[in-house]
């Protein structure tokens, strides 16, 4: 989960300084026990996860932005960020609720589901073949840790 305060036109022009005292603000508020979700309904200026609480949902690597990415990751499920990260977005509030560990074998069968029914251009539009598994990340190179959400 995360709480996002943007700047510049995406945070209705606050300046780097005003996003950060307002992250600091509200994360000193969770600490004291004020309610994540709902400061993240309120607060975020994320349209996509604001609404849920600031919920992320499972994501695995390569998908945020790196500060964002680096922070959640480098975090313990159940914890609370020390300090607001700053991304080409703004600030970000993170709080990891749990992480798991897709096993290869199930990633591979995971992603050859995707492949073969979501992006077929990936196959270069030939139907799938067992030999073609080969071709398919390994869970080491796809950095198959995901972070989830409340």
């Amino acid at each position: 989960s995360h709480i996002l305060i943007a700047v510049g036109a995406r945070g209705k022009g606050r300046t780097d300084a005003e996003a950060k005292t307002k992250a600091d603000l509200l994360l000193e508020q969770i600490k004291a026990g004020a309610d994540f979700a709902e400061l993240a309904k309120v607060n975020s200026d994320d349209p996509g996860s604001a609404a849920r609480g600031g919920d992320l949902g499972w994501f695995g690597r390569r998908v945020m932005a790196k500060p964002f990415e680096d922070a959640a990751f480098a975090m313990q499920p159940g914890s609370l960020g020390g300090e607001p990260v700053k991304s080409n977005f703004g600030y970000h509030i993170i709080k990891v609720q749990e992480k798991r560990t897709v096993e290869e074998k199930a990633l591979r069968q995971i992603l050859v589901v995707g492949f073969v029914f979501g992006s077929a251009d990936v196959f270069r539009a030939s139907p799938y073949r067992q030999r073609d598994l080969h071709r398919l990340p390994t869970a080491d190179q796809v950095h198959t840790d995901v972070v989830v959400r409340d």
